[in-house]
Parts: C-alpha cells; structure tokens; sequence
C-alpha cells in the first residue's frame, strides 16, 4: 500500500480506508461539519453538496447489505498546503452486479477533517447502474 507524506495524505488515506469498510461512521468523522464537496453525477456532471449531514445523505446509496468493495490508492500527491489530490481504484460487487471504476479526489484538509471536497469517476453512468437497487 502507499504511503503518506504527511498527516493530510494520512487522513485521506483513512478515508478511502473508512470507504473500504463502509464504516459510515468513520467516513463521517473526518468531514467538518461545513464541508463543501462536489461529487459527480450520472450526467458526469457535479453536485454540489453542503454540510457534512448532506454528504451522508448522499452516501446512504452504498451502504448496501451484501456489497463487497476493495480500494486501492495508486497515487497521492500533497498539491500544496492543505490540498491533497489521489486516485482511487475502486472494485465492488454485489449479488451478481459487479463494477471496476476510478475515481480522483483533490480535498482540502484542516486539523485532520476535510472542509473540501472535488470528486470526479471514470464511468459515473456505469456507477449509477451498479448502486441501483432494481
């Protein structure tokens, strides 16, 4: 696995960790409270998503009994104070739906909690497909 730079690298490391596991509650805990975060749609286009309680709104959809996900961080970069930018290779499978995809994220990152956040995925209609339910 790859290795942190940096207590920011560190922290978006956990992240991705916390992902990994689908702990709900430790993804929630290095959000701020006012986090701005902007996460693609199946349009490939950004959402724009305010407070750390809308976030976990809108990860509800992958906390999904039966899902089986494996990240893998190739790449993590301090882009300057602050800023840490990483791609995530992202394998997941549920039942008989399965899904490989890359996602990158530039966060910023303040006393271990992550204020902003930019998401962008390689295949964002193909990841709307896998997280449907029907």
């Amino acid at each position: 696995m790859i290795k942190a730079k940096n207590s920011n690298e560190q922290t978006m490391l956990d992240f991705v960790q916390a992902y990994a596991e689908l702990d709900m509650t430790k993804i929630e805990s290095f959000l701020a409270d006012e986090i701005v975060a902007y996460i693609t749609n199946k349009q490939a286009e950004l959402d724009k998503v305010v407070g750390r309680k809308a976030y976990m709104l809108r990860q509800a959809e992958s906390n999904i009994d039966g899902v089986k996900i494996q990240l893998t961080v190739p790449q993590i970069i301090t882009v300057s104070t602050g800023q840490v930018m990483l791609m995530v290779d992202v394998e997941v499978q549920r039942s008989e739906k399965s899904m490989h995809n890359h996602a990158a994220y530039l966060a910023t990152v303040i006393d271990h909690k992550i204020t902003e956040l930019w998401m962008v995925e390689a295949l964002p209609s193909q990841s709307d497909s896998f997280w449907k339910l029907t």
